[in-house]
């Protein structure tokens, strides 16, 4: 999936900034980089998603936007493991 996530995601064109860490870095490293370093308009959206549950559903994207809309300036949302019973 990584190979194509900037195919994918091409639609966007230069409202994208795709992050593709070498090693992994952790949640808190990739909130940082995007909210201090990366985005400097303040009416931003910031997504912070990792490949194996980014924009796994075809709504994804457009449920955090509508989410965004009405006033939400965080979005949390737990992963999707099915090896951990809930």
């Amino acid at each position: 999936m990584a190979s194509c996530l900037w195919r994918e995601l091409a639609w966007l064109g230069d409202r994208l900034t795709l992050v593709r860490n070498p090693i992994r870095r952790g949640r808190v490293w990739n909130n940082r980089l995007g909210v201090t370093e990366l985005c400097g308009a303040p009416e931003a959206m910031i997504v912070v998603v990792d490949l194996d549950d980014a924009l796994a559903h075809p709504a994804a994207v457009s449920e955090v936007a509508q989410l965004g809309e009405v006033g939400h300036d965080v979005v949390l949302a737990a992963p999707f493991r099915p090896d951990v019973p809930t």
